[in-house]
């Protein structure tokens, strides 16, 4: 049975803390009393409104996100934010998928995408979640591959780092 997610992600400032919520005020609330740098992402945003807030002295910033249809799964949900690049949606559409080595409808990965769209921040995040960096897509390209390809110096060097640690 798939675990219940609520409506509205909350992010600690450092994004350590991911707790969710069925309604706005209370996410707001539980942001605020986070401070500065802490994060509301509305994982349930009809497409092209605003779906990610930030404390910013105090208050809730909407910042420049639109949603999107969400009705696609999790791991497709996880795309779409991976393909927006900034970390805190990436990071409350991750607290979702209990598995971040799923295919997404298309036979590419989480990772795959990171790399794809040139995001270091985001292929960082991912491995820190528990991404596999060895992991390929349904047509056997690898992340490792994908960065050389692209040389993505700074990404294959990470990417190797953690890969060499997963298969000692």
């Amino acid at each position: 049975m798939a675990a219940a997610h609520h409506r509205f992600v909350v992010l600690s400032p450092d994004g350590e803390m991911v707790v969710e919520y069925d309604k706005l005020e209370i996410a707001r609330a539980v942001a605020q009393d986070y401070g500065d740098g802490a994060h509301v992402i509305d994982t349930g945003a009809m497409a092209y409104h605003p779906f990610a807030e930030k404390i910013e002295k105090g208050e809730p910033v909407y910042l420049g996100y639109g949603g999107w249809d969400t009705n696609v799964g999790p791991v497709d949900n996880l795309v779409e934010a991976v393909k927006k690049g900034y970390a805190p949606i990436v990071r409350a559409f991750a607290a979702q998928v209990p598995d971040l080595d799923q295919y997404d409808r298309k036979g590419g990965t989480v990772l795959l995408w990171a790399v794809a769209r040139r995001k270091p921040e985001l292929v960082a995040l991912l491995l820190d979640l528990g991404a596999d960096p060895n992991q390929p897509d349904t047509d056997g390209m690898t992340p490792v591959a994908l960065a050389e390809q692209k040389g993505l110096d700074q990404i294959v060097a990470t990417l190797k780092l953690v890969g060499k640690s997963a298969n000692p």
